[in-house]
Order: structure tokens, then sequence, then C-alpha cells
């Protein structure tokens, strides 16, 4: 069966329309978005391109407004192209900026290795330097999140920015957990990088042993089908699947 996924992501006032072979490597592509759904499953790739410039012009209609303007081709090779990732970064800190915004601002598109998120300049610093047009980092300093953010690596809010020494940002980190220090562990909740709390890993398990699919769990908690996997099968947070027990 020659299938494809329609799908949407939803980023605060904007929106993406698009089509893939395969969902779960186009949503790990853009950094598992916090809000996307499938819109439907076609099979053939003209009949995906057909779909595809349904639900745009539906979105449209509604006032949603596109990332993916470009109008549809009728070639899987010329699918999806990237998202405009600097546009969006740069519209949602003037935002941000304007409504002096205080909640973590997550980058719903792809992620670096370390965690970050993945923009085209910047080098890891694009939000503080498109809040501050022509400045420098000082020299020594470092851009480092605000303790409001409890180091979520994916946060791009301007107001959470700011420039710091290494000590500065290793002390903070320490002070919220997120560093190995002696007797210290970064296991389950400690890990700097940790997307779930125990709570919710125990939960997951116990709505997986009573019949909720995997594809469904990470969905719903904004994770891909393979960490769902690893936390039922007893490879991830093992001890806190010790506890929930």
């Amino acid at each position: 069966m020659d299938r494809r996924f329609i799908y949407f992501i939803s980023c605060d006032d904007c929106g993406y329309v698009g089509r893939t072979k395969d969902i779960r490597h186009r949503m790990s592509c853009h950094g598992q978005p916090p809000t996307w759904a499938i819109l439907e499953t076609v099979d053939g790739e003209h009949r995906a391109a057909q779909r595809e410039a349904f639900w745009k012009k539906h979105f449209e209609s509604l006032g949603v407004r596109l990332l993916n303007r470009r109008e549809v081709v009728c070639a899987f090779s010329a699918r999806t192209r990237p998202l405009k990732q600097l546009q969006y970064l740069r519209e949602q800190v003037r935002l941000a900026l304007k409504r002096k915004t205080q909640r973590c601002i997550i980058w719903p598109f792809s992620l670096r290795g370390s965690g970050y998120g993945q923009v085209p300049i910047g080098n890891g610093k694009a939000a503080w330097k498109e809040a501050h047009p022509g400045e420098q980092i000082p020299a020594g300093l470092e851009i480092m999140h605000s303790k409001q953010c409890n180091f979520e690596r994916r946060c791009f809010n301007p107001n959470h920015l700011t420039p710091g020494t290494r000590k500065s940002n290793m002390q903070t980190a320490k002070e919220l957990g997120h560093t190995k220090g002696p007797g210290d562990k970064t296991a389950g909740e400690k890990n700097g990088r940790a997307k779930l709390s125990a709570q919710q890993t125990a939960e997951i398990r116990r709505r997986y042993q009573a019949g909720e699919s995997q594809r469904k769990l990470g969905a719903e908690f904004g994770v891909v089908h393979a960490t769902i996997h690893y936390i039922v099968a007893g490879k991830h947070w093992k001890k806190s699947g010790t506890k929930a027990a």
C-alpha cells in the first residue's frame, strides 16, 4: 500500500500542513512539536498532493497563517520542504518582546544533539541576537537561560536569555539539579534533558498495561514512539518503574 499521511502542526499563532510517508520520522525531524495531528491517511502521492492543497485552503479560510505557502506539487521528491525556521524565530522573538511574555516559548522544530533548538544561523544564540540587533555578546560570556526556565533547553523566549559566565551558568544548573556532582545521579528527573517526570512515566506504564497504544501515549506526552517503547519495556526510567509497581 502506497500510503501517505496528511498532518498539521500548530505553532502558537501559525500552522503548517504537510504530507509524508513516515509520520514518526517526520515528527522527529520537526523536533516532536508540542501540538500536531494527523488529518487523514490517503493512498498515492497524487491523491496526497490534492488533499494537502485542500487542507491548506481549509486552514487559510479559518484565518490560520500557514508557514508553508508554496504551491503544492505532485512529486514526492519535492514534498515538505523545511519549515521557515528563521522567520518563525524572528516573529516569535518580536512578539515576546512586545508582549513581555514570561512563559517559556518552546522551539517546535528540529533539535541539536544537545537538546537545543536547531536554526540556520546563530550557533545556539540566534534568539538573543534577534532581540539585541547589532549587539555583540560580551567577551568571556555565554548566553544562559534564567532559573524561570528550569533550564528548558528548547525555550527561546528572549526574556529568559541573558549573558553570563560559564561559572555562574554551571552554578545555576547545579542549584536546579541539572549537573552531576559527587554522589549525584543524573537519571530520571535529575537529567537535564529529561522530558518526562517519574509520575508521568508511571502513568504511561499504567495506561499501556490498561490497553492504550504506544503511538497514542507518545502523541499525548509529546515524545517519540521509541521513548514510550523503552519506558514500557523497562529500558528507561527503571527506578521510577520499580516505585510505580
